[in-house]
């Protein structure tokens, strides 16, 4: 367990990150795409709060935008105030779901997914399906659905979990640019066998928590063909992978499908306030009576102020149009240090974000020995200490924890790409 938190005997145990290797720090200052600790080091953070600080730490326009508001309204419980209003136009406008749409807001993307949860069933009832691999939140219905611990007190709604392709692991050898998502027929045959059982069907454009794993498009519009075929609901989950860091505002824009609910969360709040977004066809969203769902700083006017003025760093400052540009520098730096690795190593790229997997040396077998340092779980924690130790902080993550993600703000310029590839070529 790390000592940080060991050093604090009022935090619980269930509370604690021992298997986060940048858990011990102490941060204490940010500023765009570095943090620094109480020592006064400073660090490329490529974490970004998974995705929340999308904009970098403490970004100009956010923080005055937080200020003024600070001075002018900052909570009333379920009014009226014309940055909510605004909000739910804004994000209907430009949602993925066909029209007319409306726009529910949330304090959390775990209530966000609850709260589209209550909707679906409430449009029509039966269960919930979620993929492998998947992460929707850890509250006691959002775990249920999540490829997480699951509680033992409570059988999941879900009677199964459909698998998510791994595109770089394509069992019968193909290209995702060239295939036809065939990795999706043995779920299509299992929906077309329990329709009559389904509510819903939630997906990630592409995992996030779990690992950073990319399905083709074509996978997600053979899925919205079979839900809608027996009109079961789609909905898309872009609380992580949403907002810019696939490219677009939503992602399944991008990838060419429609879901019925999409989710926001995370960095539509700028990294400064926590706030969510269900977004849907209006039918599917006047489902849930009123009075059924509630929450005291659900919509309250600094998050929906800072939501706003997340939205026009992304499309009116055209920080949306970085992505592409970020994506190509991740994916020139991961080919070049795939090329020169000593250790076998798999890469891929979507967007703003980046995955290493080291993968088993083809010379040794599977080792299940914790103190066996050559095995790819413990190269890949090595790999992330070391990085940090050199001031790059990276997360750690994948079924096996032997996957390396790189998750750089928006804000990030091609010369902190190229330093965090400099790093991850010295220590490898």
């Amino acid at each position: 367990m790390d000592e940080a938190f060991h050093s604090h005997p009022s935090t619980p145990v269930g509370a604690q990150r021992s298997n986060d290797p940048n858990a011990d720090i102490l941060f204490v200052r940010g500023e765009g795409v570095y943090l620094w600790d109480a020592e006064g080091r400073r660090y490329l953070d490529f974490v970004s709060g998974y995705s929340s600080t999308t904009f970098g730490h403490c970004h100009p326009q956010l923080v005055k935008a937080a200020t003024d508001q600070l001075s002018m309204l900052t909570q009333i419980v379920g009014l009226k105030h014309p940055w909510r209003k605004e909000l739910e136009a804004r994000l209907a406008q430009l949602a993925p779901t066909p029209a007319p749409v409306k726009t529910w807001l949330a304090t959390s993307g775990a209530r966000a997914v609850e709260i589209a949860w209550k909707i679906a069933y409430a449009f029509r009832p039966g269960l919930l399906v979620a993929f492998d691999l998947a992460y929707h939140g850890r509250s006691m219905a959002t775990g249920q659905i999540s490829d997480t611990h699951r509680l033992p007190i409570l059988s999941t709604q879900s009677d199964r979990h459909l698998p998510f392709p791994r595109c770089s692991e394509c069992p019968v050898g193909l290209q995702p640019k060239t295939c036809n998502a065939e990795c999706i027929d043995d779920s299509e045959g299992w929906i077309d066998e329990n329709a009559s059982k389904l509510s819903a069907i939630i997906v990630e454009p592409a995992i996030g928590a779990r690992g950073y794993f990319y399905a083709p498009p074509q996978f997600f519009q053979r899925l919205q063909t079979a839900a809608r075929r027996y009109g079961i609901l789609l909905i898309d989950d872009e609380i992580q992978m949403g907002l810019g860091r696939l490219g677009g505002v939503f992602a399944a824009k991008m990838q060419g499908w429609e879901p019925d609910l999409a989710i926001l969360g995370k960095s539509l709040g700028g990294g400064i306030v926590p706030i969510a977004a269900v977004i849907g066809r209006s039918a599917i969203m006047d489902s849930l009576p009123e009075g059924y769902e509630s929450e005291t700083f659900a919509a309250n006017p600094l998050a929906c102020r800072l939501a706003l003025e997340s939205l026009d760093l992304l499309i009116r400052d055209r920080m949306l149009d970085r992505t592409h540009l970020i994506s190509s520098w991740i994916d020139s730096g991961l080919r070049s240090l795939q090329k020169k690795s000593k250790h076998p190593i798999r890469v891929d790229c979507q967007g703003a974000s980046g995955v290493i997997e080291i993968l088993q040396s083809p010379n040794k077998t599977d080792s299940n020995d914790p103190n066996d340092l050559s095995t790819p779980q413990t190269i890949a924690r090595r790999w992330v200490m070391q990085a940090r130790d050199s001031g790059l902080l990276l997360q750690l993550s994948g079924p096996q924890r032997n996957r390396i993600i790189l998750i750089p703000p928006l804000v990030a310029e091609e010369h902190h790409i190229r330093h965090a590839f400099n790093i991850l070529r010295k220590i490898n």
